[in-house]
C-alpha cells in the first residue's frame, strides 16, 4: 500500500538548512515462515520541524590601521553553503497486513527500523533497477555555478556498506564498481556510521541513499536520532526550490 508523497520544498533559503524530519510510513509486507518481515520500498509522509539558518555572520573583526604601516593579516570564516539541502530526524513506522484502502488487519510497530531512506528528484523511480552510480560528477550539472562545493567535492569513487532495497542487493565487493558515497559529520568528524550513497535506477534518475541507524547513534549536533543526509539544491539558480521526494525501505 504506497501511500501520498508530501514533497520536500520550503520556501525562501531553506533549501539549504539542516530541518527536523518525522518520517511515518505504511507498508505493505509478504510474510515467510520467517521472524523477518520484509517490506518494499514505500513513498514516506513527512513532517519538516523548524529551519535551521546555520552559522551566525559573527561580529567583524578590525584592525587599528596606521599610515605608513604594511601588515600580514590572516581573515578566517565559516560560509553556510547556498547549494546543499541537509535532513535529519526520525524514522518511525509500522509494517502492516492491509488492503488497499488502507484497512488494517493487524500491525506491527517497528520500535528500532532498519534499512534505508532514498531520497530523489523525481516522483517515480525503477526501484528492480537499482545500482551504484560511478561516476561522481554526473550529478554536478545540479549546481553548476558551485566553485568548491559541487556534488564530486563530497561524493568520492570508494567501496560501500552492503545495501539492500526490496529484493535488489547491491553487494559492496569491489568486483561490483565502485560507487559514489560520502560520510556525514558527528562532532566535526567525518563518521562511518552515516555513510551516504550515490545510485541510478537504469531510467536517468539518480537517488540519495541512507541507511536508517538506531537512535542511540550521535548526528551532526549531538543529538540522537536515526538518519542524517545530505541533497544538493541549487540555491543561485532560477527555480528557487527543488522537489525531493522520499521512500523507505524497512527491514
Amino acid at each position: 500500500m504506497a501511500m501520498n508523497v508530501h514533497i520536500f520544498g520550503n520556501s525562501g533559503n531553506s533549501r539549504y538548512l539542516f530541518v527536523l524530519v518525522a518520517a511515518i510510513a505504511l507498508l505493505t509486507a509478504s510474510f515467510y515462515m520467517s521472524n523477518v518481515a520484509f517490506a518494499r520500498p514505500t513513498a514516506a509522509t513527512a513532517s519538516p520541524g523548524t529551519d535551521d539558518f546555520g552559522p551566525p555572520t559573527g561580529t567583524a573583526g578590525s584592525d587599528p590601521a596606521r599610515g605608513g604601516v604594511i601588515t600580514q593579516l590572516t581573515l578566517n570564516a565559516t560560509v553556510q553553503t547556498n547549494n546543499w539541502q541537509g535532513y535529519f530526524g526520525y524514522v518511525g513506522s509500522y509494517i502492516v497486513l492491509a488492503d488497499s484502502g488502507n484497512n488494517w488487519m493487524y500491525s506491527w510497530n517497528v520500535s528500532n527500523p532498519q534499512g534505508s531512506v532514498l531520497a530523489a528528484r523525481s516522483a517515480s523511480i525503477n526501484v528492480t533497477g537499482l545500482a551504484v552510480q560511478q561516476t561522481c560528477t554526473v550529478e554536478d550539472s545540479v549546481i553548476p555555478d558551485a566553485v568548491s562545493d559541487q556534488v564530486s567535492d563530497a561524493f568520492t569513487n570508494t567501496t560501500h556498506t552492503n545495501i539492500t532495497i526490496g529484493n535488489v542487493s547491491i553487494s559492496s565487493q569491489v568486483d561490483t564498481g565502485y560507487t559514489c558515497s560520502v560520510d556525514l559529520f558527528v562532532n566535526n568528524i567525518s563518521n562511518t556510521s552515516w555513510e551516504e550513497n550515490l545510485l541510478t535506477d537504469g531510467n536517468g534518475n539518480y537517488i540519495y541513499q541512507t541507511f536508517i541507524n538506531y537512535y542511540d547513534n550521535e548526528i551532526f549536533n549531538d543529538g540522537n536520532y536515526n538518519f542524517q543526509m545530505m541533497v544538493p539544491e541549487d540555491e543561485a539558480g532560477a527555480a528557487g526550490t527543488t522537489n525531493y521526494y522520499f521512500w523507505l525501505e524497512l527491514q
